[in-house]
């Protein structure tokens, strides 16, 4: 259904940085899969799950914004 871009050395940090928001704005200790549910899987509210949701899609405009500023010049 999605495709997904090679993730070169930028789009890693980009990635990893948005990831890092995420796990401070959620409160959790590590976003890594710890194979444990009671670990691993969380209960959140919608309103969370929109503020994160906005927080991608505002980390991906940002990101293209700043791709297209490059490509412009």
């Amino acid at each position: 259904m999605t495709s997904r871009r090679e993730a070169g050395p930028a789009n890693e940090r980009r990635i990893a940085e948005a990831i890092e928001r995420v796990r401070q704005y959620l409160d959790y200790e590590t976003m890594e899969t710890r194979y444990r549910d009671a670990l691993d899987f969380h209960d959140i509210s919608v309103a969370v799950l929109r503020e994160v949701v906005r927080m991608a899609f505002e980390a991906g405009y940002d990101a293209g914004f700043q791709d297209a500023k490059l490509r412009s010049k």
